[in-house]
């Protein structure tokens, strides 16, 4: 029954060629094709890594590029001024693959 429900994922989806998996942990830096916000993102959330939380490699909005969701281990602290109390703020969503390079990829269970 499983491999049923995997056929239609990777038919609606597609194949992960960078052989990512949801629990992933990975560190990136920027590359040559990298756009100012990837740069960003890297610099502010990137310093304790990345976890992948799901290894379906999709399509950002109008550019067509495959890029995977990511949240980041680090936060920022902001001042909420509707509460005025300091918050912490992680970082969710998606990065093109092509715009990255990654140096270590380990499991969190490990």
């Amino acid at each position: 029954m499983k491999f049923i429900f995997d056929y239609v994922k990777k038919l609606i989806y597609g194949q992960n060629p960078y052989n990512f998996k949801t629990g992933d942990l990975i560190y990136i830096y920027p590359n040559q094709k990298s756009s100012l916000r990837t740069k960003a993102i890297i610099k502010i959330y990137g310093r304790r890594g990345f976890i992948v939380s799901d290894n379906a490699v999709g399509t950002i909005n109008s550019s067509g590029n495959p890029s995977i969701k990511l949240i980041s281990r680090n936060f920022i602290r902001k001042f909420c001024r509707e509460e005025k109390k300091i918050k912490k703020k992680v970082w969710i969503g998606r990065i093109p693959v092509d715009e990255f390079s990654w140096i270590v990829k380990n499991r969190l269970d490990e």
